[in-house]
């Protein structure tokens, strides 16, 4: 009876509640693997509770070696804390001991998802459904993975399909939200975004749609999502290409241009910079224009909240000095230019996940505003740059564009763990 009351719990959205009963229930029979079982499964929901639930898994893949469902709810686990490779070999270990369970092939496609494997992923899904074609979370995956690759059209067709069997399912209305929202149909996205939310509240994926669709209200925004769009379709070792493969391309060009006209040189300088530093901005830009808005205010947590005020509010601020600078006090344009450059490494400190990352940018973060404060003191107190603003300088701008060398290491950029 514990047990039933611990899932109905569970499905209630009360975690607590419903670990601290199984956790009773485990403490007089410590061999259950069922109570491990729904442990895990409990403990998965749970903010910040991953490594438990691996925990709990495993102790019951302990008792009971050779259950497939237990390897495809680890891989799921492993997949939540950003263990990529250990969660497709969870998947596949599933799959060897049951092939004909759609779970463990919905897992191996979650597992692919999550390496950025859109392909591969689409095929697994598509197995999952051949041999469950009702089966929600690979449904749902499908839908994701088609839009990943660009295949918008399959994907609404498949996100319809789902609506049609069930229009109270949230998780396709966050998937139709996502696809018009790909499409660029942003007020048919925040629809079914608003509708996923009154469904499941307590939805991430469809208040990170929402917000995304406010913030896509900003023409600089936009064009920053039509850039994510077509990198999504591309491993990570293939972005690394892509990115490097622009940086030659302009320094070709900028050295063809120089001879022609050093006009044209610096005007695509100017176009190379706003693409090379314009990501890491286009966010908290984003979430500073959202924080004027009462409603669309209500869409961001904490951390965005924060990102919002220091990166875009520094970045409006940087260029509101830079602007005085011409006309009140010259030295104004150096603390300016540091709260701009600074939000080139804020950009990837404020919702940044990894402890290492945000260790790393945010110490790179407070360096730049440290060279700005320093520089406009010491021209205080100097009267001239000398060799020690000269010193400052460089540091901060070795400090903010280094910061963009750094975000390839994945490392750094942690968007799961736990």
């Amino acid at each position: 009876m514990s047990l039933e009351r611990a899932v109905q719990l569970r499905d209630m959205h009360r975690p607590e509640e419903a670990e601290a009963m199984l956790l009773q229930h485990l403490a007089g029979s410590p061999e259950d693997v069922t109570g491990h079982v729904e442990l895990a499964l409990t403990r998965y929901q749970m903010e910040g509770r991953g490594k438990d639930a691996l925990e709990s898994i495993q102790r019951a893949i302990g008792l009971e070696p050779d259950i497939a469902d237990f390897f495809a709810i680890q891989s799921l686990i492993y997949n939540k804390l950003g263990k990529d490779s250990d969660s497709l070999a969870a998947a596949e270990r599933a799959i060897a001991l049951d092939a004909e369970m759609a779970f463990g092939w919905a897992a191996k496609g979650a597992a692919l998802g999550s390496m950025k494997k859109w392909s591969q992923a689409e095929e697994a899904c598509r197995e999952a459904l051949r041999l469950d074609a009702d089966y929600e979370f690979a449904l749902n995956q499908l839908a994701i993975f088609l839009r990943m690759q660009g295949k918008v059209d399959g994907s609404s067709a498949e996100v319809a399909a789902r609506l049609e069997r069930d229009a109270e399912d949230p998780l396709a209305h966050a998937n139709a939200g996502w696809a018009s929202f790909q499409s660029g149909d942003l007020k048919q996205a925040e629809v079914h975004f608003q509708e996923a939310l009154r469904l499941d509240p307590s939805m991430e994926y469809a208040r990170m749609g929402l917000r995304e669709t406010f913030k896509a209200r900003s023409v600089l925004y936009r064009g920053y999502l039509k850039w994510v769009f077509f990198l999504q379709k591309y491993s990570d070792k293939q972005q690394l290409l892509i990115v490097l493969g622009i940086f030659l391309a302009y320094r070709l060009g900028r050295g063809l241009l120089a001879n022609i006209d050093t006009r044209l040189a610096i005007a695509l300088m100017v176009l190379y910079l706003f693409f090379a530093f314009g990501t890491y901005l286009a966010s908290g830009i984003g979430g500073f224009l959202l924080l004027r808005d009462k409603a669309a205010r209500l869409t961001l947590n904490r951390k965005e909240k924060q990102e919002g005020l220091f990166v875009g509010g520094g970045f409006f601020l940087g260029l509101a000095l830079i602007g005085l600078s011409f006309f009140v006090f010259r030295p104004l344009v150096f603390p300016g230019a540091a709260l701009v450059l600074a939000c080139i490494p804020g950009g990837m400190f404020w919702d940044n996940d990894s402890k290492a990352g945000r260790w790393v940018f945010g110490g790179l973060m407070t360096l730049v505003y440290g060279c700005g404060l320093g520089l406009f003191l010491s021209i205080l107190l100097t009267g001239s740059i000398g060799d020690t603003g000269r010193s400052f300088i460089s540091t901060a701008l070795l400090a903010s564009f280094g910061s963009t060398w750094l975000a390839m290491i994945p490392g750094l950029r942690g968007q799961k763990g736990e």
